[in-house]
């Protein structure tokens, strides 16, 4: 059976000002909460983003009331969650031992040659901590100058760097100056050799391999080979493959407001991967692009009306392979 939102807000177990349905009160809930019957599931969700997104009046009432459900319900009460958490708060003030206390506490374990548990037990630090601190001073004791406490795994800049930049990203707002998406366009603009792209997926092997020994060994062998068949710009060949799709991708076009979903006609919902094989030499000159169809069997109907003097094959998976080059 379906449950009322009235019946929601009766099991949160608020004081009787806010169980009174004929206050002010209750008739916010009702307005914000307009919808009568909901399933529960639906109910919390409703709930909750209603409570996060409605913009509540003057009224010092039901101001005082979003509040307290927010602080003492929706944030953190089982009722409603799961739900997502956009700004991490923390539990504990683990891992938050100030730059100077820590420094203090080493330098006393390295001069004063006191033990480390006596020390981490005057300045309330963790043994493991100081110990693993008192190890990196040893081999750089310029260890504080970086970031104390846990660092995040996908943190680009350091401590220092961040704040750096934030203090002159502020400084610039202050004297009217203020970074804008319109400024980073001008900077990429002003900037030749700064681009935004998308990269090329790559595997770990392929980017390990690519070492100074690899290239070294890749190089002396081409050297030999160079030297023993006497190639000239003429004869050597740079190859690489592509793919391309069967099915054209639709432009954007101009439809009617308020439908969801568009469609244009193409040749098939979801076409077929075709790979493509070029190849140039040194001086420029090119070869024919040549096609590997995902097909068990070759027709020479594939590359009809192809590019001048095109050629193919076909193979169970579409890609290139030893006897597709032969």
């Amino acid at each position: 059976m379906f449950r009322s939102w009235w019946g929601k807000i009766q099991e949160l177990s608020l004081s009787a000002e806010y169980k009174d349905q004929s206050s002010e009160i209750s008739k916010f809930l009702k307005y914000v909460f307009g919808l009568p019957f909901l399933d529960p599931d639906e109910l919390e969700n409703a709930f909750v983003f209603d409570l996060m997104s409605c913009s509540v009046s003057d009224n010092s009432d039901i101001l005082k009331f979003a509040i307290y459900l927010m602080d003492n319900y929706v944030m953190n009460y089982a009722l409603f969650s799961p739900h997502m958490v956009r700004n991490y708060k923390r539990k504990t003030d683990k891992g938050r031992t100030p730059e100077d206390v820590m420094n203090r506490a080493v330098k006393m374990v390295l001069n004063d040659k006191c033990s480390r548990k006596s020390v981490s037990d005057d300045f309330n630090i963790p043994v493991k901590t100081l110990s693993r601190y008192f190890k990196k001073y040893i081999n750089n004791s310029d260890i504080f100058n970086n970031y104390i406490g846990y660092t995040k795994p996908r943190q680009v800049f350091s401590f220092v760097e961040e704040e750096k930049l934030a203090n002159y990203i502020k400084k610039a707002a202050d004297i009217y100056f203020g970074l804008s998406p319109k400024e980073v366009r001008k900077l990429a603009k002003r900037r030749r050799d700064l681009s935004i792209r998308i990269p090329e997926a790559t595997s770990l092997v392929r980017a390990s391999s690519f070492n100074i020994v690899n290239v070294n060994s890749f190089f002396v062998n081409l050297k030999t080979v160079l030297n023993h068949y006497n190639f000239g710009p003429d004869d050597i060949y740079n190859m690489d493959e592509t793919w391309i799709t069967t099915v054209q991708k639709p432009n954007k076009i101009v439809a009617r407001r308020g439908f969801k979903q568009i469609g244009s006609i193409t040749s098939a919902e979801r076409g077929t991967l075709v790979t493509l094989a070029f190849a140039v030499s040194a001086l420029g000159n090119s070869v024919p692009p040549y096609f590997i169809f995902s097909k068990v069997h070759f027709k020479d109907h594939f590359i009809a009306k192809g590019p001048l003097r095109c050629a193919g094959s076909a193979n169970s998976s579409g890609w290139m392979k030893e006897n597709t080059l032969h």
